[in-house]
């Protein structure tokens, strides 16, 4: 009987071994899938958990789409800024990483500790925010690190002329047409500016609009490309040097402009007892979206009244996808400049960068007045943060490009 009672607890002992046995091979293979790679870039992995962990953030900001695609593009470029600012030496202090916590955080009106507890709640990781937050936060240093220099060569003769020219045109206002064309490729821009070449040669205003309605890429095709009375030191430089001398019924040869071409087409002139240059400023934001967004970008300028709403959208994207800041129009780059000549305060519209992503720009205050011409260390500062973002948007394509990246979810 001790004998049969012993066998039979050696065989329950046995029967437990091997089921405990069972149970953590189970987990251990859970555990191994949950944190195997499902990404390989360069020396880096980007684990599932990471991925899962970054979807179940977005989907509590309310990320709309492909949320999976979103999220593996975010922790794609993260790594590499990341791995880039590493190889430089630079890293995100605690300090840094958590007053940009608290900067996300106020976004939706929450501390630093209540946001961290609601993704807690929702099953995030506060790593996952964490990560997020240090990658924006190590890569603004090493942008600034890197590129500083370079975007305060700003060419001051080219700065003086722009002025110059704001001041030579004070009081002459015209009332335009535009068709802008498609460049983004090297055969559109050929084939836009055979044709743009052909449109210098209209002289009437019927012509033109049906041009404009056939061709233009711009929101002011609906309406035979008219545009409303601008004073031409109000225009981008490209724009006003190329139609501050013309006279009703001509059009304007060719202008380039980042992504496209455009020619314009003098409707009317009239003088104004203006004395002085109007300079215009302008407070603008854009929000720069992954490819194959366009929907998305659609849905947030229908959702946009004023530029605080765009907080509702931008905190599902890396902090550095949005940018507020206040300019001279004349200081706006060229793809800046098309899209804010046609807005109003207030008004939004949908745009594509110069690497033919998705982008949102909106106006949220004109100032017109001699005042915004003493404020030059402010124009100065913008043209370089305006400069450092394109530098940075560049050099981020160029460490994708060159970048070794595969996988099973690549």
């Amino acid at each position: 009987m001790v004998w049969r009672l012993r066998s039979m607890a050696g065989g329950i002992w046995l029967a437990a071994g091997l089921c405990l046995a069972l149970a953590l091979a189970g987990t251990a293979g859970k555990a191994q899938g949950l944190f195997s790679p499902v990404l390989v870039i360069n020396d880096s992995l980007v684990t599932r958990y990471e991925l899962d962990q970054r979807v179940g953030f977005l989907t509590l900001l309310g990320a709309p789409g492909d949320v999976r695609a979103l999220a593996l593009n975010q922790l794609t470029v993260e790594t590499l800024q990341v791995a880039a600012a590493a190889e430089a030496g630079f890293s995100a202090t605690e300090e840094g990483i958590a007053a940009g916590q608290s900067e996300f955080a106020a976004r939706a009106n929450l501390t630093r500790e209540q946001f961290i507890a609601a993704l807690a709640q929702g099953g995030v990781d506060p790593a996952t925010f964490r990560d997020f937050i240090a990658a924006g936060v190590v890569w603004r240093a090493y942008v600034q690190n890197r590129f500083r220099e370079e975007a305060e060569a700003f060419p001051d003769a080219a700065f003086d002329r722009a002025v110059e020219t704001a001041s030579l045109e004070a009081g002459r206002r015209v009332l335009l047409s535009e068709i802008i064309l498609p460049a983004g490729t090297p055969q559109a821009e050929r084939v836009s500016r055979s044709r743009a070449e052909r449109f210098t040669r209209l002289t009437r205003a019927e012509d033109f609009a049906t041009a404009a309605r056939q061709f233009s890429i711009a929101g002011t095709r609906l309406r035979g490309g008219e545009i409303d009375w601008r004073l031409v030191s109000d225009l981008p430089p490209e724009v006003a040097s190329a139609v501050g001398r013309l006279r009703p019924g001509q059009s304007s040869r060719p202008v380039d402009l980042d992504n496209s071409i455009g020619v314009f087409f003098i409707r009317d002139v009239e003088l104004t007892p203006e004395t002085t240059p109007r300079f215009a400023s302008v407070d603008y934001l854009v929000l720069n979206l992954p490819r194959g967004a366009e929907a998305e970008a659609a849905r947030i300028v229908a959702g946009l009244d004023r530029c605080g709403d765009i907080h509702r959208f931008a905190g599902r994207y890396p902090e550095t996808a949005l940018r507020r800041q206040t300019t001279l129009l004349l200081a706006l780059p060229a793809d800046i400049a098309a899209s804010v000549a046609n807005l109003d305060t207030g008004e939004a519209a949908r745009a594509t960068s110069a690497g033919g992503a998705p982008r949102v720009v909106m106006v949220c205050q004109r100032t017109f007045g001699e005042g915004a011409e003493l404020d030059e260390a402010r124009l100065r500062l913008g043209v370089v943060n305006e400069r450092l973002a394109i530098l940075a948007a560049a050099h981020l394509n160029d460490l994708r490009a060159r970048a070794v990246i595969y996988g099973p979810e690549g």
